[in-house]
């Protein structure tokens, strides 16, 4: 058998992303069975747009939890990558729902 993987697939690897142990996993059993993975040609321009706009938006999220780091106090956000991004380096964090 052989696997098409989407960019998304390849991107939660990378990144920070809370489904990254279960596609890393899924990768290993790929694989250890010897199944042939495959991409459209199109995958590295779109990883390289989509890790390209995260960098950007964690350059601006970086300077809130920059902020809160220096006030040693919460960072309140709507922001879900925002809010994993504060607490990834133990900032205490409320995701306002």
């Amino acid at each position: 058998m052989s696997v098409v993987l989407d960019a998304n697939v390849v991107i939660a690897l990378v990144v920070a992303d809370e489904r990254q142990g279960a596609v890393r996993t899924q990768l290993e059993r790929w694989l250890e069975a010897g199944e042939e993975l495959h991409a459209p040609g199109v995958l590295p321009y779109e990883v390289a747009a989509v890790t390209s706009q995260l960098r950007r938006r964690h350059a601006t999220d970086s300077t809130y939890v920059s902020l809160a780091r220096r006030l040693g106090t919460v960072v309140w956000t709507l922001d879900g990558a925002l809010a994993r991004n504060a607490a990834d380096v133990g900032l205490p964090v409320r995701l306002v729902a």
